[in-house]
């Protein structure tokens, strides 16, 4: 209960890796749904969800998190599967920080 967004970002990424994005118009859009409930939520729940103290080093994450897709979607400087994966990288630091007491 404590934690109850976990559930609705872990069904996210269910979503995400079951609707491929490449058959159909409506698959894509089914893939990038759920790719922004799971983007936009992280990002809400890293900055929202933390102390005043950590709160700066969340929003830059979720700056770092925006600027890699909107890299990709407004000026494409680098493939889908590289915006992913660095959107990904600060949503892992932050629940492995979490994960660890490390971070709130």
């Amino acid at each position: 209960n404590k934690r109850w967004y976990n559930i609705i970002l872990g069904c996210s990424l269910v979503g995400i890796a079951v609707t491929p994005f490449r058959d159909s118009l409506s698959l894509a859009l089914l893939h990038y749904g759920f790719a922004g409930i799971f983007f936009i939520g992280s990002v809400f729940v890293m900055i929202f969800y933390s102390s005043k103290h950590q709160r700066p080093i969340k929003i830059l994450m979720g700056v770092l998190i925006t600027i890699a897709m909107m890299l990709h979607f407004l000026v494409p400087v680098y493939g889908l599967f590289w915006a992913e994966w660095i959107g990904m990288v600060p949503i892992t630091l932050h629940f492995l920080g979490e994960a660890f007491n490390k971070l709130d």
